[in-house]
């Protein structure tokens, strides 16, 4: 998969179920004439994702916390931040996207 970096987090989720969908497909296609081969490389794990992943620094620039924007779920961990002792939520939508 390949991303441009603006994608919103339904887009991202899109793409990986088309990917798999593909993968999916194509070991079907083989199966079982499959041919086996160890991965190349050092693993990657990445830990789940809390609630707090979405809280966002007002003290840094939009650009900078534009990456963790983009990747909150609008509904179920939408960004957020303090101020002043109380809770804001931040969604964001691409422009072409909203009705």
């Amino acid at each position: 998969m390949r991303f441009n970096g603006t994608e919103l987090y339904d887009e991202i989720r899109s793409k990986q179920a088309a990917a798999t969908i593909r993968i999916i497909n194509k070991f079907l296609t083989k199966y079982p004439k499959i041919k086996t081969r160890f991965q190349k490389g050092k693993s990657s794990y990445y830990r789940k994702r809390v609630p707090e992943d979405s809280k966002i620094n007002i003290n840094t620039s939009i650009k900078k916390s534009f990456n963790n924007l983009r990747i909150g779920n609008n509904e179920s961990w939408p960004s957020y931040f303090y101020l002043k002792k109380k809770k804001y939520i931040v969604k964001i939508f691409k422009a072409d996207d909203r009705k």
